[in-house]
């Protein structure tokens, strides 16, 4: 049987730092998309600039260009309009023990954070019967050489992983020259506004109402299973004033 070949765009939001001035949250973005619709990414990236009145060239980017509430309610309704799935990783740090469980470098936790991405993927692809190229957007001051160690590493031993679907080596590449890489970035800075508090110490969960839809839910329409996947303690979210009534309409509403 032929799969259909679908494409992959990995972004991150926060950093991979442990101190005590680091982000609390690293987030692994991801969208799925059929290789016959990566025109329509294309299409709403090029929507957005034309109404935000960026040139053609411009290359979008949550926290650099596109940063009022108005812009970015905007381009969370083109992203959630696109025929896209989308899957998450949030790693709760400060609901992690770095020792106990050895994600106490940058590098050793952005490589589980792959990890537990690459399984959903896979889980995925095979649910739909699809193989899948993924391209992570370039991340500065990291050793590629390390991920690819790693995950050379897994495939030797991790038979959880279906890694028959999925098409040679991930790629890594700049959002300059690849638009699903921009869009990954959007979905990732939705995510983040959800995620962090703004200066009154609110959180903005507009954007992500308007893609959470798009959240890949798996059989069990368990939202942290897949499309939101947490690495922490258990009871990491429920901080989160909106973390309930989230969880409960994606069960409900998620088609990913």
């Amino acid at each position: 049987m032929t799969r259909e070949l679908y494409r992959v765009f990995v972004d991150e939001t926060g950093d991979r730092g442990w101190g005590s001035k680091s982000s609390d949250i690293f987030v692994l973005s991801a969208i799925i998309v059929r290789d016959r619709d990566l025109a329509q990414i294309e299409a709403a990236l090029s929507r957005i600039k034309r109404t935000l009145g960026k040139p053609d060239h411009a290359t979008l980017h949550w926290a650099e260009n596109i940063k009022d509430h108005s812009q970015r309610k905007l381009v969370a309704r083109e992203i959630g309009g696109l025929p896209i799935s989308i899957t998450n990783v949030i790693v709760m740090k400060r609901h992690v023990d770095p020792e106990t469980t050895r994600l106490n470098d940058a590098t050793s936790m952005y490589n589980y954070a792959v990890r537990r991405l690459v399984e959903r993927l896979s889980f995925y692809m095979q649910k739909r019967g699809g193989e899948a190229v993924v391209t992570f957007a370039h991340v500065r001051r990291f050793p590629y050489q390390k991920l690819h160690d790693y995950l050379d590493r897994l495939r030797a031993s991790d038979t959880y992983i279906r890694w028959n679907l999925f098409t040679g080596k991930p790629k890594i590449d700049q959002p300059n020259r690849v638009p699903g890489l921009q869009a990954a970035d959007l979905v990732a800075g939705c995510l983040w506004a959800a995620l962090t508090t703004d200066r009154y110490g609110a959180y903005e969960t507009a954007y992500l109402r308007e893609i959470y839809k798009l959240l890949f839910i798996g059989p069990n329409r368990k939202i942290t299973s897949y499309g939101m996947n947490i690495v922490g303690e258990d009871g990491a979210m429920d901080h989160f004033p909106w973390w309930a009534n989230f969880v409960r309409a994606c069960a409900r509403d998620a088609r990913g």
